[in-house]
């Protein structure tokens, strides 16, 4: 459930009305602003108040700092004692059954046609859909084709084996 926008005054009004039974009454909370730890240090050394003991022992210039530490340690924690999501169930035998067809059918084409993939290749290609590089050159190299928009090579001569008598003609 969502808010349609922010309220300040929304939020406070629910933390404020956060009870003893919770523990975060604001009554045993550390006194430095926006601090999530209960207190521990009744003055501490400045004189401000029930303090936490990070804030305690700190000058006050720093307890922003402090409290942003403090913040993003607890995010942490929260974190941590997060239950991690459940794997969902897989039906084996549902996938067993799914291995069995495919295994058959790539062994039923495999005797007819041992290069039925490339041509199921080509076709997908030709029929418009976008195959990836290596699929496409894949098919093109078993079904020796060139690549589209590709210089036609010519094939090079076999160098001639050299002959001694050559050279020393020249």
């Amino acid at each position: 459930m969502s808010r349609p926008k922010f309220s300040a005054k929304h939020d406070q009004g629910i933390a404020d009305n956060i009870g003893p039974a919770s523990g975060f009454a604001p009554e045993f909370m550390c006194s430095a602003h926006g601090c999530p730890n209960r207190w521990s240090v009744e003055g501490g050394g400045s004189g401000h108040g029930r303090l936490c003991s990070a804030h305690a022992w700190a000058d006050p210039h720093r307890w922003p700092e402090i409290t942003q530490q403090q913040q993003w340690d607890e995010v942490e924690r929260a974190q941590r004692r997060a239950v991690p999501e459940q794997p969902r169930h897989v039906d084996h035998a549902r996938v067993g059954a799914w291995l069995d067809r495919r295994v058959t059918n790539l062994r039923d084409n495999a005797e007819s046609n041992p290069k039925a993939w490339a041509i199921r290749l080509r076709d997908r290609e030709l029929a418009g859909e976008k195959l990836h590089r290596v699929e496409a050159e894949a098919w093109r190299v078993a079904l020796a084709q060139p690549a589209p928009n590709s210089t036609p090579t010519v094939p090079l001569k076999a160098p001639r084996p050299f002959n001694e008598t050559e050279r020393d003609e020249a």
